[in-house]
């Protein structure tokens, strides 16, 4: 059986507030059972992480983040890594932001328990020789507080965060 093209990983405590919203996502895309795609959900990342990484041609990463991020690159793009055009699905709309991944961007803790993203694209292509090209789809979050609800802010980015990753995914798959 060949090794879907697409991981999605959704990462964070759906106990601790909006801290949920990535585990909310990826569970809602992995409902759809689409094929080619395989969908993780972790409370966090890990280097275990590397191994399927190396075997995707595309990751995404989801997440909540205390605050908006600066970048603002569209995830449906057709140009893919290289776009840095503000999305209509952007913090504006939805409190979302969309940015490629540096391979090797945090490197030092792809070996603890505070891995990120670009730290093991980082792993994953040493240790395995290949990483794909990854994105973070995140959240702008202000509740990590004890409790399963995501804020309203947060709740109203999912439905938006699940349709910007469907685009990328048919992109990707055509």
């Amino acid at each position: 059986m060949p090794y879907p093209r697409i991981l999605i990983v959704g990462y964070g405590n759906p106990l601790r507030g909006d801290d949920g919203f990535g585990p909310r996502v990826a569970g809602e895309i992995a409902a759809l059972h689409l094929p080619d795609v395989e969908v993780l959900i972790r409370h966090q990342l890990t280097p275990e992480l590397a191994e399927p990484l190396s075997r995707a041609a595309l990751a995404i990463f989801i997440d909540a983040a205390a605050g908006a991020q600066e970048c603002g690159a569209d995830l449906s793009s057709p140009q893919g890594r290289d776009s840095s055009r503000p999305s209509p699905n952007n913090v504006a709309q939805s409190r979302l932001t969309c940015c490629p991944v540096e391979v090797g961007a945090g490197r030092p803790g792809a070996f603890t328990h505070r891995a990120d993203p670009g730290g093991l694209l980082w792993l994953a292509r040493e240790l395995y020789g290949a990483c794909p090209e990854a994105w973070t789809v995140s959240a702008a979050a202000a509740d990590f507080e004890l409790g399963a609800r995501l804020s309203p802010d947060v709740e109203a980015a999912v439905a938006a965060a699940v349709a910007m990753i469907l685009d990328r995914v048919s992109a990707a798959n055509a």
